[in-house]
């Protein structure tokens, strides 16, 4: 749900997810894996730099929340963006920035993509969206 009532034409921040569709089987995970989900990116902000995940990079005010990473418990992951790392094939990773009918979301960085898509899809007006390809991963993934 949103935080304010803000009329469309004064939305400032926006969320964006990066999602991973073609999990293996093996994982028996029961929906796409997120790699990234990020919540409250200014509108004036017009790039997310290399490298930008838990650092002052970051655009001002953005909120990251974990990570499957973090679902899963593979160590060195936290809060934020965790990289492709498909073991057999290439993968595609699926990045979504949303417009919403409000200024932003009242949403804990501890939310899974579940709770990030239950308050962000009901109050989407726009998305836009692109498809990355990538693997196998060169090395994998620790233990």
């Amino acid at each position: 749900m949103c935080s304010n009532g803000v009329e469309l034409h004064k939305r400032t921040y926006y969320p964006l997810r990066s999602c991973y569709p073609d999990l293996p089987a093996q994982f028996n995970f029961p929906r796409s894996f997120a790699h990234w989900l990020v919540l409250d990116i200014p509108a004036d902000a017009v790039e997310l730099a290399e490298g930008a995940s838990g650092t002052s990079l970051m655009p001002p005010g953005a909120r990251e929340l974990n990570s499957d990473f973090v679902t899963f418990n593979i160590p060195g992951f936290g809060r934020g963006y965790g990289g492709p790392w498909p073991p057999d094939r290439s993968h595609r990773y699926v990045f979504t920035l949303y417009a919403l009918k409000c200024e932003s979301l009242a949403l804990a960085e501890e939310a899974s993509l579940p709770e990030f898509s239950a308050a962000v899809l009901p109050v989407t007006i726009d998305i836009a969206s692109f498809v990355a390809v990538y693997g196998p991963a060169r090395k994998p993934l620790p233990n």
